[in-house]
C-alpha cells in the first residue's frame, strides 16, 4: 500500500506546559495557587476576558483610556479617569467586595457552585469511622438546592437572578472553576444580581499563525486522520483459549468457537483495516489515505475488582506473553511502520492519575518505541498534523463536567465539550472534583491557542459539531466512542472538517 506522508508538529509552545517531570512533582502545595493563576491570567488588563467585557459593556475606547491611567498620582489624570468612567455603560470593579449597591457594574471572578451531592473529602473521612463508604453520585446537579457564587482575591458573593436560576440561560454555563465576567448590580441583601455573562472563549489567531498557513498548507483533501479510544485491552488468563467449556473471557465477553472474544477480534480487525488487509476495495482505498492514528486513552482495561475484594478468591494466572501492555505493543508496532501514532494515556492506563497525565513510559512499548512515528502524548494533548492543530483529551474532563450539567439528553456531552471552548479552559473542575497536580507557576489547562480539531475520547456514543467561536474560527468538536463496546473508528479530514465512521466487528 502506498500512503502519503503528513507533516507532524509537536507544537512545543502548547505541549511543553503539559509535561510535569518527576523531579518537579510536589504535593505539599495548596491548590489555591492554581486558581489564583487562572484568575490572574484571564483578568489581566491584557487578557482576552477583560478585553471582551470592556468591548461589550463599557464605552470601549474611552474606558480603555481611563483604565490606562490607573495608578497615576497625577490629579489631572484621575479627573480624566472619573470623567471617562461616567461615560461608560458599566463600571469595571476590580474587587468583588467593592461593588456598591445601585451601580451597574461588571466584575471578573471564579465561579463556585455549592452542591450537596458533590463529594466532600472531610465528610467522607468522618463517615468512614461509623459507616461503610457510600457510592459516588452519578450527577452532582440539584437545581432545588444548588447555590452559585463568584469569588476573587477579596471575597465571595452569591449570584441571584433569573439568568442564573434553575431554568436560567446561564445556569448550565456556571460550574465550579470557570472564570467569568458578570454584569449586574448588588441587591439589598448583599447578593449580586446577574444580567449577563461573558467567558474567555478561544484566543484570536495570531498574525504569525495566519502567515504560516498562507505559506505552508500541506493538508490535502485525500489525507485523513483516524481516531479511536477505549481499546481496553485486558490480560488473557491461562487456559482461556482452546477450551470449549470456557465460553467467556476475563471481562465476561462471550467467546467464539476459537476461544477469542469479540473485543480481541475487533482489535485485530482494527490493525488489519489500518494496514489495508481487510475490507472491500473501497475500504482499502480509504485506509491508504489515513496518514495518522490518534488513540485517545484507555488502551488498557480497568481491573474488574479491587485487590481487597478478591483476597479470599483464587486469582486466575495470566498466560505468559499475554499481558495487556504486550498486546498493545504488538498492535501499535504493526501500525507504526506505516503511519504516525499519537498515543494519549487514559484513566485506566499505566501512568499517573492526576491531570495532566504524563505519557505512557517507553519501556512498556519496547517494539513500538523503536519507530520515530510513535508520539507518546500527554493528556490533555496538543500536536499538529499536516499544518492543522489538534487538541484533545481522553475524556475525564467532559465526564466530570457532565456531572455538573442539568441536561440529560444525548447531546448533553457534546454541549459540555463545546462549553470548554467557551470557557477557554479544558478542565475547569480540576482540582475541585478532578485530580490534577498542584502547579503554582502555570495552569496547563488554559486554552492559549485556537485548535482546528478538538477531540474527546471514551464517550458513550459518537458526536460531532462545528463550533463557531466568537472570533469567527471554526473548530471541529468530536466525541470518540469506546471502541471496545462500539467497534467504531472515526476518520477526520482536517482540511474540510469532515467526519466518517467505520464500524468493525462480527456480522451476525
Amino acid at each position: 500500500m502506498t500512503r502519503t506522508a503528513a507533516r507532524y508538529d509537536a507544537l512545543p509552545a502548547l505541549s511543553d506546559p503539559l509535561v510535569v517531570p518527576l523531579s518537579t512533582r510536589a504535593y505539599n502545595r495548596q491548590y489555591a495557587s492554581l486558581y489564583d493563576y487562572r484568575l490572574r491570567r484571564l483578568k489581566h488588563p491584557k487578557g482576552r476576558l477583560l478585553a471582551k467585557a470592556q468591548a461589550k459593556w463599557a464605552a470601549s475606547s474611552s474606558f480603555s483610556a481611563a483604565s490606562s491611567q490607573k495608578g497615576s498620582g497625577n490629579s489631572k489624570k484621575r479627573e480624566i479617569k472619573e470623567e471617562e468612567e461616567e461615560r461608560a455603560d458599566a463600571l469595571y470593579v476590580k474587587r468583588i467586595l467593592d461593588v456598591k449597591q445601585g451601580q451597574v457594574v461588571f466584575v471578573i471572578g471564579t465561579v463556585y457552585v455549592s452542591m450537596q451531592l458533590k463529594p466532600d473529602v472531610l465528610e467522607d473521612l468522618t463517615r468512614e469511622q461509623y459507616l461503610p463508604p457510600q457510592p459516588v453520585a452519578d450527577r452532582y446537579a440539584d437545581p432545588a438546592s444548588d447555590e452559585v457564587y463568584v469569588e476573587d482575591e477579596s471575597g465571595r458573593v452569591r449570584l441571584v437572578g433569573d439568568a442564573v436560576g434553575a431554568e436560567g440561560r446561564l445556569r448550565s454555563m456556571l460550574i465550579t472553576g470557570v472564570v467569568v465576567a458578570l454584569l449586574g448590580t448588588e441587591t439589598r441583601s448583599g447578593d449580586f444580581e446577574v444580567a449577563d455573562a461573558i467567558f474567555a472563549g478561544v484566543p484570536e489567531e495570531t498574525e504569525e499563525a495566519k502567515q504560516s498557513k498562507m505559506e505552508v498548507d500541506e493538508v490535502k483533501e485525500d489525507q485523513w486522520v483516524a481516531m479511536v479510544s477505549g481499546l481496553e485491552i485486558d490480560a488473557m488468563p491461562s487456559g482461556s483459549q482452546n477450551q470449549e467449556s470456557n465460553l467467556t473471557d476475563s471481562q465476561g465477553d462471550d467467546l467464539n468457537m476459537f476461544g477469542t472474544s469479540e473485543k480481541e477480534l475487533r482489535l485485530t480487525m482494527l490493525s488489519e483495516w489500518l494496514q489495508g488487509e481487510v475490507g472491500s476495495p473501497e475500504d482499502r482505498e480509504m485506509a491508504s489515505k489515513v496518514t495518522s492514528l490518534v488513540i485517545a486513552g484507555n488502551s488498557i482495561s480497568m481491573p474488574l475488582r479491587a485487590d481487597e475484594e478478591i483476597k479470599s478468591q483464587p486469582r486466575t494466572p495470566i498466560q505468559p506473553g499475554h499481558y495487556p501492555t504486550l498486546t498493545l505493543d504488538n498492535i501499535l508496532a504493526d501500525v507504526a511502520s506505516t503511519m504516525h501514532i499519537h498515543l494519549l494515556p487514559g484513566a485506566s492506563d499505566p501512568t499517573s492519575i492526576a491531570l495532566p497525565q504524563q505519557p505512557i513510559h517507553f519501556a512498556l512499548l519496547p517494539k513500538t518505541n523503536r519507530f520515530d512515528s510513535l508520539h507518546r502524548e500527554t493528556n490533555p494533548a496538543w500536536f499538529g498534523v499536516g499544518g492543522k492543530k489538534f487538541m484533545g483529551t481522553s475524556g475525564q474532563n467532559v465526564d466530570d463536567i457532565y456531572k455538573y450539567a442539568i441536561e440529560e439528553d444525548n447531546e448533553a456531552r457534546l454541549r459540555c465539550a463545546c462549553r470548554t471552548l467557551d470557557w477557554g479552559h479544558v478542565a475547569p473542575t480540576a482540582p475541585d472534583t478532578l485530580a490534577c497536580y498542584p502547579l503554582a507557576d502555570r495552569d496547563p489547562f488554559l486554552i492559549e491557542d485556537c485548535p482546528d480539531i478538538y477531540f474527546v475520547g471514551n464517550q458513550p456514543m459518537f458526536g460531532s459539531k462545528i463550533y463557531q467561536g466568537s472570533n469567527g474560527r471554526r473548530i471541529l468538536v468530536v466525541l470518540l466512542p469506546r471502541f471496545s463496546t462500539t467497534g467504531q473508528l472515526v476518520l477526520v479530514q482536517p482540511h474540510t472538517l469532515q467526519c466518517k465512521i467505520i464500524t468493525l466487528g462480527i456480522v451476525s
